[in-house]
């Protein structure tokens, strides 16, 4: 893929972040190679992009379409004690903006038909004694491209 899909995705988690839905705080957004020392003080909530280990990418469907698929994972995290609530509406907020924008034709760097969505299924890394509050939130990236001989 040619454009950076990381950048993409958090372009549109911040352009469309409706922060009543989370207790009237916006997250920092950025991507895992950006993110290096991060006070908390400043801004308790954090939502990272970052690569999957491997890129799983099928084959097309003999000539007639190709369809190229990014994996990622959106790394939430929430400091604070009982941040629970607080951690669940994040992550309410970044899978609604996910389904509203599932299908975007209109995201000048991807001209192509493509699919943004996230996996049902989601890691919970949060370190309690610590009151980091953490999930770790597959996505994946489907590009459709229609080739015709």
């Amino acid at each position: 893929m040619t454009a950076d899909v990381l950048q993409a995705t958090l372009d549109i988690l911040s352009s469309n972040w409706n922060s009543s839905n989370t207790d009237g705080h916006t997250p920092l957004f950025k991507k895992i190679t950006e993110f290096k020392r991060y006070d908390f003080n400043q801004n308790k909530d954090i939502v990272l992009a970052q690569r999957a280990i491997s890129e799983f990418q099928p084959a097309g469907v003999g000539d007639v379409d190709k369809h190229e698929f990014e994996n990622f994972n959106m790394d939430i995290r929430v400091l604070g004690s009982n941040e629970e609530t607080h951690w669940l509406n994040v992550i309410k907020e970044v899978k609604r903006i996910f389904k509203a924008n599932k299908v975007n034709p209109d995201l000048t760097n991807f001209p192509e038909n493509h699919v943004l969505e996230w996996d049902g299924t989601a890691q919970d890394l949060s370190d309690k004694t610590h009151h980091l509050w953490r999930k770790l939130l597959p996505a994946q990236f489907k590009r459709f491209k229609v080739i015709r001989s």
